[in-house]
């Protein structure tokens, strides 16, 4: 039988006390007022009130700063771009008027190459993947007919055909794929990994032909289970981590609350089986108790010590940063018993390691500053946050700078982007 750690909802509300207290002096980060507008930068990315904005990317050229994502009334979505000058003015010499975007022709969407080539995966050999379906894509944005079947790759598993992720480059070329069920709306609870050579084919040294499935949990109704990120270690060693249901439902998608998730890391060997030497079996688990349904939206980060911290949000109220040692146990240096609360309530956010060993944690509208044992730096901000009004992406920077950015409502029933630099 499986051993996973179970923290109840009893012990984790004790976390958030414990975290919580001791408030210090604040030392408030301040916005830069040498970029934007007093630090802040907004702009109108839709005029149309039912549209949605998601910044999911960014990247730094030249100085410039290039924030990008979607947009849209919902699925399909539009590819959007915006690059702004080192001053945080709107670059006008990219896209029109420093915005790049898809937009809808007689024939369907407009592909923009300046937006979407911020939103694949760039190979070492100067070519992006890119999913849904998972291509790849030369310099200029066109279809690599050398890769898989004139540029793509689709994979049919078990009478489902399986969407697929680009997850990590890997030496020599290769890449790491996770491949995700036909059913948006039901989980296995077995991630399903595949390794592709340069060429697009499975690697036939990895896995079976190719492919590993691996049994994290039990079958999940809704999104909250799945492969967040992976990482590569030195000698070959692939983790990835996530969350997967490890309880099933009682009765159907009406009792989901019934469901229970757990924050999961596997490690594999270079040939695609579970290291038995990592958690139990390969796999490393904290499962959280309590009236829980999913975690979503979450985020992982590798410290250069081997420790792997997870965030996710848990349906309905909480939200937690777990932290494995390198051995697959809970870390008993980071929170209690391995789990840290950065805020309060119902909260997913983006992690970020910060040069001195802290973390940052950007919750839906707030930023948060993590010490390196998991409790809240209370010398930052108010009680160790900031609020930021938006908190879809968050970006370090040299010279003590951190960028915030997401979608935000703006004057005029429009939706836009908005883009926040601090200094602290």
């Amino acid at each position: 039988m499986k051993r996973v750690t179970r923290l109840s909802a009893a012990v984790i509300a004790g976390v958030a006390l414990v975290s919580l207290a001791g408030a210090a002096r604040a030392e408030a980060p301040v916005l830069d007022a040498s970029w934007g507008d007093g630090g802040v930068v907004r702009t109108v990315i839709s005029r149309d009130r039912d549209d949605s904005v998601y910044v999911a990317a960014s990247a730094l050229e030249g100085g410039r700063l290039i924030v990008a994502g979607w947009h849209g009334g919902g699925p399909p979505f539009l590819d959007v771009a915006v690059r702004y000058t080192a001053r945080g003015r709107l670059d006008t010499t990219f896209g029109t008027g420093g915005i790049a975007d898809e937009r809808w022709g007689a024939r369907g969407i407009v592909p923009n190459w300046q937006a979407r080539r911020f939103l694949g995966m760039w190979l070492p050999s100067g070519k992006m993947l890119v999913e849904d379906p998972l291509e790849r894509l030369d310099r200029d944005g066109r279809v690599d007919p050398t890769f898989g079947d004139h540029g793509r790759v689709t994979l049919v598993l078990h009478g489902c055909r399986h969407q697929l992720h680009p997850l990590l480059s890997l030496a020599g070329g290769k890449v790491l794929v996770v491949a995700r069920t036909c059913d948006e709306n039901a989980d296995p609870g077995v991630w399903t990994l595949l390794r592709l050579l340069p060429d697009g084919r499975l690697d036939p040294t990895f896995g079976s032909g190719g492919i590993t499935e691996v049994s994290v949990g039990v079958r999940a109704w809704g999104p909250g289970s799945g492969v967040w990120r992976a990482f590569a270690l030195p000698d070959g060693r692939l983790v990835v981590a996530g969350s997967t249901a490890v309880a099933p439902l009682i009765s159907g998608p009406a009792s989901v609350t019934t469901q229970r998730y757990a924050f999961t890391v596997v490690r594999l060997d270079d040939r695609g089986t579970l290291d038995p030497t990592f958690g139990n079996g390969g796999i490393a688990q904290v499962e959280m108790t309590g009236e829980i349904y999913s975690a979503v939206r979450g985020d992982v980060v590798r410290t250069p010590a081997g420790r792997v911290l997870l965030a996710g949000c848990i349906f309905p109220r909480l939200t937690a940063v777990v932290g494995f040692r390198d051995d697959g146990t809970p870390d008993p240096g980071w929170g209690t018993n391995g789990v840290a609360i950065p805020t309060r309530g119902f909260e997913c956010g983006k992690l970020a390691l910060r040069p001195d060993g802290e973390v940052f944690f950007l919750a839906t509208r707030k930023l948060v500053l993590l010490r390196a044992d998991g409790t809240l730096d209370m010398r930052f901000g108010v009680g160790g946050a900031i609020h930021t009004r938006t908190g879809d992406l968050m970006r370090l920077e040299p010279g003590r700078r951190v960028v915030v950015a997401g979608g935000v409502d703006l004057p005029g029933q429009h939706r836009g982007v908005a883009v926040f630099r601090y200094r602290y």
